[in-house]
């Protein structure tokens, strides 16, 4: 009930679908069913043969895609293996250049080591005692 005790009436919905007629279903697909609801003796054997070929279809291209994807799994793998040859050269150069770095720090070592030695006989020739360094 509405204000003042009367009820609304609503107006009819409209349809702008028309109704359904005799050739027509709910659920039906878009297009026309021609069957009679009886499948002929061969019906069976062609659909069969139909989803043997899609079944053959889906394997190739799995298998073409498995072999696509195999080939390049391998080229990533070479790629990866150069680039380990590549850090081990690399690695290589390193150990060589610290090594030539060592010696040279030893040959400056010895050197310094020997100008030392030379300054001490220096300083004693000249008289310099150790008793200069504590003045």
């Amino acid at each position: 009930m509405s204000r003042g005790g009367r009820e609304r009436s609503l107006p009819a919905p409209s349809r702008s679908v028309p109704p359904a007629g005799p050739r027509s279903s709910v659920g039906t697909g878009c297009y026309p069913s021609f069957s009679s609801g009886i499948a002929s003796p061969g019906e069976d054997r062609i659909h069969l043969l139909g989803n043997a070929i899609n079944a053959l279809v889906i394997g190739a291209v799995g298998l073409a895609l498995a072999s696509l994807g195999r080939g390049q799994f391998r080229a990533l793998t070479a790629r990866f293996e150069a680039v380990d040859r590549r850090f081990e050269g690399i690695e290589t150069r390193i150990d060589r250049l610290e090594e030539r770095f060592e010696a040279r720090m030893d040959a400056f070592q010895s050197s310094l080591d020997g100008m030392r030695s030379d300054l001490t006989r220096v300083a004693l020739a000249v008289g310099a005692g150790p008793q200069a360094a504590e003045r």
